[in-house]
């Protein structure tokens, strides 16, 4: 007889014990099982299983991620493609593998006359089976829900501090997370505190934008006939506050992260000026006429702070990511603290399937091969960019990027020796079911295996400081690990009006401000490796340009205004030099190496 009956859900029977074979827990591997039960008799009943929250494939590619953030330039009214990318995501259920596992966890009890189990249209499973069935098949969704939807919770602490401020922040880039809440509330008293709360999977980037868009006439695009000239006001929008893009990993005794961070922010009052818009018109038997107009124009000065790099977060732990300005037009200090709220990710878990200790294995080969940032672009900036030169550099000068790898090397290690069991992969998710006695002792072998590819965290602090003429100017310092890039900006952008393009045709000229960006800091993609001798291989590119003098020059004359004229002191940096270690610390200094009538980088590199 089949009866159609309401779905109950039923709760999962956790208990603890050893690990697998060796009696003592393994590596990576969570100790806590789920039994269930093994009556099968009675009558049929169908049921139907939701999938929509039991999402194991992703719609991305495998090692590439959606999110994008432009680093530099941060102002930017010529070029503004490929800002902030987020990829369009088309949601969808399991499709299939989870029909799969039950029909090989479960198989033989399909077998029967009156059993069944299939997908509908709708991308729900029906399972057509005893009470029994139905509460092992409810247990098996239920696993694969709760590892297919963990989360790590994170919360983001966001101080902003004035320059030379007396309030104590941590010199280290790792804190115990019990003391962040009270050395924050002190400094807040002399600056101030945003809190935000962000949620890390295993399955897709988190992001937080919090922006507003400041809309403004940047520069003019002049057109000209025979007797006549127009210009044609170029509106841009720059959207300033702050970004950030995690994503992240289950390890042992913590989580790993790849985090974009990007800040922009006003200082000082808009600058508003007109631009000498005239233009000159001679008809044929008349006089020469010229023709003035005046053309608001808004300068924009922003505080542009950008990090792209690689960490990770210990249990109990804080990381905080510090850096400073103390610039003739500004200063000011930020921190960004990171912490662990609540929330867990394991890199694998078991389901115990029979009374015979079968077990369903899952794993997460994110773990394996954590999330990292890649950066792209040149990085040597030249302090005022025009757009013919803007052209030639490409779009964008350093963009980041979060990204998986691929577990080649993994899945290859497993060739041949899962005849006996069900394996699948399913984007970084890796599942396995032994069919015998045979196919457990070779899920043995690849949990032991999975346990010692393991990712083990290297994590140091990785600090830039930029001195001119011996006073230092910019300074940060990021949590690390070591092997990764990361990226660094840091400075003031605003704009400029250098130059004009004059045109000229038959009857009429008129002269075409030229709007570029102006940079007055650094920008850096530096990469840290260990040596066999206990050095540091420090592979630095990049470029530093200090604002010496600014000065606005008029050219005297009817047609054309003021020209912003700018004076910059340089340092570009392409090399990859080996240090050793010097009380606690690997330091590689570029530039001037002593003296203080010059730019000097320093990165300092300490556990």
């Amino acid at each position: 007889m089949i009866a159609l009956v309401p779905f109950l859900p039923l709760a999962l029977v956790l208990s603890s014990g050893p690990g697998p074979l060796s009696g003592a827990p393994q590596p990576g591997l969570t100790r806590a099982t789920h039994s269930i039960p093994t009556e099968f008799q009675g009558p049929s009943v169908l049921r139907l299983y939701d999938l929509s929250t039991v999402r194991l494939s992703s719609s991305e590619e495998f090692e590439e991620d959606p999110f994008h953030a432009n680093l530099l330039p941060y102002i930017d009214p010529v070029f503004r493609r490929g800002e902030d990318l987020f990829g369009e995501w088309d949601e969808s259920s399991d499709d299939g593998t989870v029909v799969n596992l039950i029909t090989s966890v479960f198989g033989a009890e399909f077998e029967y006359e009156g059993r069944e189990v299939w997908m509908t249209d709708d991308q729900r499973v029906a399972v057509l089976g005893p009470a029994g069935l139905h509460e092992r098949v409810r247990a098996l969704v239920d696993f694969l829900e709760a590892q297919a939807n963990a989360q790590a919770d994170i919360t983001v602490d966001v101080l902003r501090l004035p320059r030379g401020t007396s309030a104590a922040v941590p010199s280290g880039a790792v804190v115990p997370a019990q003391d962040v809440d009270a050395w924050l509330a002190r400094a807040a008293q002399e600056g101030s505190h945003a809190s935000y709360a962000m949620g890390v999977r295993s399955d897709r980037s988190s992001v937080l934008k919090l922006t507003r868009d400041v809309e403004f006439v940047a520069d003019y695009d002049v057109e000209i006939a025979q007797a006549a000239a127009i210009a044609d006001p170029i509106t841009v929008s720059v959207p300033v506050g702050l970004r950030l893009g995690l994503r992240g990993s289950a390890a042992e005794g913590g989580l790993w992260l790849a985090l974009s961070m990007k800040d922009g922010r006003e200082y000082g009052e808009p600058e508003r000026r007109n631009l000498e818009l005239a233009f000159v018109s001679t008809a044929e038997g008349s006089k020469t006429q010229h023709v003035r107009d005046a053309g608001l124009f808004r300068n924009m000065h922003v505080i542009s702070r950008g990090a792209g790099f690689s960490t990770f977060l210990p249990d109990g732990q804080a990381l905080v990511l510090r850096t400073g300005i103390d610039l003739a037009r500004h200063g000011d200090e930020h921190v960004l603290v990171l912490r662990r709220s609540g929330g867990t990710l394991a890199p694998s878990a078991r389901l115990r399937v029979d009374a015979d200790g079968s077990e369903l294995f899952i794993a997460n080969l994110s773990s394996i091969l954590p999330p990292r940032v890649v950066s792209s672009g040149t990085l040597m900036w030249p302090g005022a960019v025009t757009e013919a030169l803007h052209g030639n550099f490409g779009d964008v000068l350093l963009q980041v990027g979060l990204r998986w790898d691929s577990t080649e090397v993994f899945l290859e290690s497993m060739s041949g020796r899962t005849a006996a069991m069900e394996f699948e992969l399913v984007d970084r998710w890796m599942l396995a079911f032994p069919y015998d006695d045979e196919g457990r002792r070779e899920q043995e072998r690849v949990r032991e295996s999975f346990a010692a590819l393991l990712a083990q965290p290297t994590l140091m602090q990785l600090s830039m400081t930029l001195e001119r003429n011996g006073q230092e100017a910019l300074r940060s310092s990021l949590p690390v690990r070591m092997g990764q890039s990361c990226s660094m900006v840091l400075g003031l952008e605003s704009l400029g009006v250098p130059d004009y393009d004059v045109e000229v045709a038959q009857f009429s000229s008129v002269a075409d401000p030229k709007v570029v960006i102006l940079f007055d800091g650094v920008a850096l993609w530096v990469q840290p490796k260990r040596t066999a001798d206990g050095g540091v291989l420090f592979d630095v590119r990049g470029s530093a340009h200090l604002l010496d003098k600014g000065e606005r020059v008029s050219l005297g004359g009817q047609v054309l205004g003021e020209l912003d004229m700018s004076t910059y002191s340089h340092l570009a940096v392409n090399e990859r030099r080996q240090v050793p270690e010097r009380d606690g610390a690997w330091t590689a200094v570029f530039g001037e190496a002593s003296g203080d009538q010059d730019l000097r980088l320093t990165l300092a590199l300490t556990r």
